[in-house]
């Protein structure tokens, strides 16, 4: 960590403190106002009024408030998985690693790197097939973008990856002008998710290779490459890669979300709405509880006071 940053962080720990302890200070004057205000019976007709409103809210809307409580059950239920999901997302990210439920883990993007191939000004039409390159149409549109987040499969064996043929030998194919010579694969020109100087890329498989290791011993390489960068790629091994992407799940837009949140500013943010939240639904805790004492004390002289009205009619 930079000593820039270090010093951003101080000063926003300070600009925080200041800040939670002016709020502090403002809701418990607020407070001991309204205690001084409900001792002096001068809040006493709006505490009897909302409670006599609650009642017949209750009475009233009865049917209402079922359908009401059914949809927002609903609706916590729903926000409850979208959150598991966030989070789980945010942890994927932040931890550069992947954490797999079943055979499904998700991913969030943070670069354009698997974009804009479609996009002639940016001049890389030779990619595509019809130009002599490996890209199809279809694989236009497995691409994606900063800000996404993907749904990636658990990956396939190596031998599943490796065609071989009627032998058990493997093979060699054409992919396109660019990347002659390749290993044939089922999964040739499919994204995979892989670890590469310990960070998360998605990329596609471009070639596949073989080369003999320090042991002695025959390995695959794998040539991976974003669509947008033909100039640049990553050898990986098969222990380096993670997951296979379909092309199809994908959220668009969330990731910006969880992009923000691993941020300081976002962290920062965050940290201080759910403070400011505590802080406030504290406090109006504190209040209502002053209500509530005052409302045992007043409600019965009410109720004595319509007995006494009726009795006298």
């Amino acid at each position: 960590m930079s000593g820039e940053i270090v010093v951003l962080i101080i000063i926003l720990v300070i600009i925080t403190s200041m800040i939670f302890a002016l709020s502090i200070t403002a809701f418990h004057l607020i407070k001991k106002s309204e205690k001084a205000l409900v001792d002096l019976g001068k809040r006493d007709s709006e505490i009897i009024q909302e409670h006599h409103k609650k009642i017949e809210d209750k009475k009233k809307h009865k049917t209402k408030n079922v359908v009401f409580g059914v949809l927002h059950g609903f609706v916590y239920a729903f926000s409850a998985l979208m959150l598991v999901g966030v989070v789980f997302a945010t942890v994927t990210h932040v931890n550069n690693n992947m954490i797999f439920i079943g055979n499904t883990s998700s991913l969030v993007i943070a670069s354009n790197s698997m974009s804009g191939i479609g996009d002639k000004e940016n001049d890389l039409y030779h990619q595509k097939a019809e130009n002599g390159g490996h890209i199809t149409d279809e694989m236009l549109k497995e691409e994606f973008k900063r800000g996404d987040i993907l749904v990636i499969k658990s990956l396939p064996s190596e031998d599943e990856i490796i065609s071989r043929d009627e032998y058990g030998n493997y093979y060699y194919v054409d992919n396109g002008v660019n990347f002659t010579h390749s290993i044939a694969s089922d999964y040739l020109n499919k994204v995979f998710a892989f670890k590469y100087q310990d960070m998360i890329v998605v990329h596609r498989l471009v070639k596949i290779d073989v080369y003999t290791n320090s042991q002695g011993e025959e390995q695959f390489s794998y040539m991976m490459q974003g669509d947008l960068y033909p100039s640049q790629y990553q050898l990986v091994t098969y222990n380096s890669l993670r997951g296979v992407y379909n092309g199809t799940n994908k959220v668009q837009f969330m990731g910006y979300f969880i992009l923000f949140l691993s941020s300081v500013f976002g962290i920062y943010s965050l940290a201080g709405c759910l403070g400011m939240i505590t802080i406030s639904t504290i406090y109006s805790n504190k209040i209502q509880k002053i209500y509530n004492e005052r409302l045992t004390v007043i409600l019965p002289q009410e109720e004595k006071e319509k007995e006494d009205v009726a009795q006298e009619s």
